[in-house]
């Protein structure tokens, strides 16, 4: 069911998987803000919340304004480690509280402070104010370190599909500024082009939660300029330099329109020798670890990122 070798599919769809496919509210409508605010407030297949020291709100001045995050602290948090956490939603959807278990489970399994970022959302705020804001909350994470009780050569990156895409151009900011660059990336089914015409796109182009059609709403939301498609810090896979990317863990699913720019990217690196193994869940789609209280999978694949974040101390 998980392999690090070809992204195939072999033996079909889990039957879970295809159910929360074939019932899944749209991801697309006329009017994005509509559309967030008719989205159900709990989902019932989300992880189960775990007992943490403790769960915070702060709010960042960051550089639209306020910028919320939630930071979660770990009981046994003696690892002076943590992870900056951006959600899915194709830049469109999504924010900290539907998130909120996905981060309480990272919290509690790998020992890392999380920091979960609620940025700001398109269309009303373009790209790539996301990325900003990205990559502002990494900054004050560094540059706060010592409050929080983490080290700054400590502070990993990570996010979900759109959320893996702002983890990702997080490092390449980091790296442009020639600052202390994240230490590791905990990447989700990340986008990591924004093209949309692999060949995952083509065979999974409609009828398994997550559409070429949405992707491509998504984008028409997110960038005011179709150019910005080849621009490193909407698509990375472009970047004309990944050697100095740091080491992480890829997750993809077998059945989702991203899962060959999740496999490239990894590839990718890989070829420059870094340590970034890629992991396919075969029968999953897109979001699995969203429904990891109700798919065996989805929790499995938290654990290994856990466990991934936790090696990296070793």
């Amino acid at each position: 069911m998980i392999t690090d070798k070809p992204i195939t599919a072999p033996g079909g769809i889990n039957p879970t998987a295809k159910a929360i496919a074939d019932m899944a509210e749209p991801l697309m409508g006329e009017d994005p803000a509509a559309l967030r605010s008719s989205r159900p407030d709990e989902n019932p297949l989300a992880p189960p919340a775990r007992d943490l020291a403790n769960i915070s709100d702060r709010l960042l001045s960051g550089p639209g304004g306020s910028l919320p995050v939630r930071i979660y602290e770990p009981k046994e948090f003696t690892s002076r480690a943590a992870l900056i956490y951006y959600h899915g939603g194709g830049f469109v959807l999504g924010n900290i509280d539907g998130h909120d278990t996905v981060c309480q489970t990272l919290a509690a399994e790998s020992g890392y402070l999380v920091i979960s970022v609620e940025y700001r959302l398109a269309p009303e705020t373009k790209y790539p104010g996301a990325v900003d804001d990205a990559y502002f909350a990494y900054k004050w994470a560094v540059n706060n370190a010592d409050e929080l009780g983490v080290a700054a050569d400590r502070i990993a990156v990570g996010g979900d599909s759109a959320g893996g895409n702002l983890a990702i151009t997080t490092v390449l900011k980091a790296q442009e500024a020639k600052i202390q660059q994240p230490s590791y990336q905990l990447l989700y089914y990340p986008v990591t082009d924004a093209g949309c015409d692999t060949g995952s796109y083509t065979e999974f182009a409609d009828g398994y939660f997550l559409t070429k059609e949405t992707m491509e709403w998504f984008f028409d939301h997110y960038l005011a300029d179709p150019e910005h498609v080849k621009e490193p810090f909407c698509s990375p896979l472009r970047a004309t330099d990944l050697s100095n990317m740091p080491e992480g863990i890829v997750f993809t699913a077998g059945f989702d329109p991203l899962r060959d720019e999740g496999h490239a990217y990894a590839v990718a690196l890989q070829e420059h020798g870094i340590n970034i193994p890629h992991y396919c869940f075969s029968d999953m789609i897109h979001g699995f670890i969203s429904f990891a209280g109700g798919v065996e999978a989805g929790m499995t694949a938290l654990e290994m990122g856990a466990n991934g974040l936790r090696e990296h101390l070793k």
